[in-house]
């Protein structure tokens, strides 16, 4: 019975995700970058900026959440962060951030990946 109560929770938590992944017809990702900015030699860090660019082509504004990691080679989160920012309806708006990343690490970053999630529509 355990195993049981197991998948339904797993099953709930991918269906959960799914559902809080913005539709493209809804909240699309027009573009995405990164660069490095300052290094921390101290530390052994270096900070990185990014920025997504994403439109809302809905009639309600919304909270719109950006993921963004950088990735090596095989598509493996090397660094992470997440910002937000309200979307009025049929605007684009520029969500931006920044983090840090081992400054070993990056020369072993190959790309980068937003993924965008809405929460729910935003009252007035």
């Amino acid at each position: 019975m355990r195993w049981g109560w197991v998948l339904i929770v797993l099953f709930h938590v991918s269906v959960s995700f799914a559902q809080t992944l913005a539709d493209p017809k809804e909240i699309e990702l027009l573009e995405h970058r990164w660069h490095a900015a300052d290094v921390w030699e101290r530390i052994g860090k270096t900070r990185f900026l990014w920025s997504a660019k994403v439109i809302n082509h809905t009639e309600k504004s919304y909270q719109v959440y950006v993921y963004y990691d950088l990735i090596d080679a095989n598509g493996f989160p090397l660094a992470r962060n997440v910002a937000h920012r309200l979307v009025e309806p049929g605007a684009i708006a520029e969500i931006d951030g920044d983090t840090y990343i081992d400054s070993p690490l990056l020369p072993l970053v190959k790309g980068s990946r937003a993924v965008v999630k809405r929460g729910p529509p935003h009252a007035r």
